[in-house]
C-alpha cells in the first residue's frame, strides 16, 4: 500500500481522536502560555493532520529551555511546512541571544527569507570569526525587491 493511500485511510481515525474543539482549546492554551493544558491536549493529535501545529505550539512555549536536538527532531519530522520555517527563525534568534555561534553557523541562514534580528546575529557571528573585518564588507542594495 502506498504511503499516500495509507495516510488517507488513517485520517478518519485521527480525526476521531481530536476535534475542532480540541484544536481550538490547544490554540487557546498556547496563546495563554498554558503549557499544562497544551501538553494534556497534544496526545489527542498523534497522527492527526494538525499535529504539526500542536507540536509547534508546545515546542515554541518551551523554546528557551528546549534542546537543539528537540528542535532538530521537529524540523526533520515536518521539514517543508511554514511552521518549520518559523521555528527555525525563532531558534536561530535564541541561539544568537545565547551566543551559541557554532550551532548558529550550522543552521543559518533560514530557508525562507531573512529577518532583521537574524541579520544582526549573523553579523555578530561573523565578528566572532573574523573580527572587525566582517564589518568592512558592504552590501549592495537589492532594488529588485522594490520592482514589483
Amino acid at each position: 500500500m502506498t504511503g499516500a493511500l495509507l495516510a488517507l485511510l488513517t485520517v478518519p481515525q485521527a480525526l476521531a481522536q481530536a476535534g475542532d474543539a480540541d484544536f481550538l482549546a490547544a490554540k487557546a492554551a498556547f496563546e495563554r502560555n498554558d503549557k499544562t493544558t497544551l501538553a494534556a491536549l497534544s496526545g489527542r493529535f498523534s497522527g492527526h493532520l494538525l499535529e504539526p501545529y500542536v507540536a509547534y505550539w508546545g515546542l515554541r512555549l518551551d523554546l528557551e529551555t528546549a534542546s537543539n536536538e528537540q528542535v532538530r527532531r521537529y524540523l526533520e519530522r515536518w521539514p517543508d511546512t511554514p511552521l518549520a520555517d518559523r521555528l527555525r527563525i525563532e531558534w536561530l534568534k535564541k541561539l544568537g541571544r545565547r551566543g551559541d555561534w557554532s550551532t548558529f553557523a550550522v543552521e543559518y541562514p533560514p530557508a525562507n527569507g531573512e529577518d532583521t534580528e537574524l541579520t544582526c546575529y549573523a553579523i555578530q557571528n561573523r565578528i566572532q570569526k573574523e573580527g572587525v573585518a566582517a564589518l568592512k564588507e558592504k552590501r549592495k542594495p537589492d532594488f529588485r525587491r522594490f520592482a514589483k
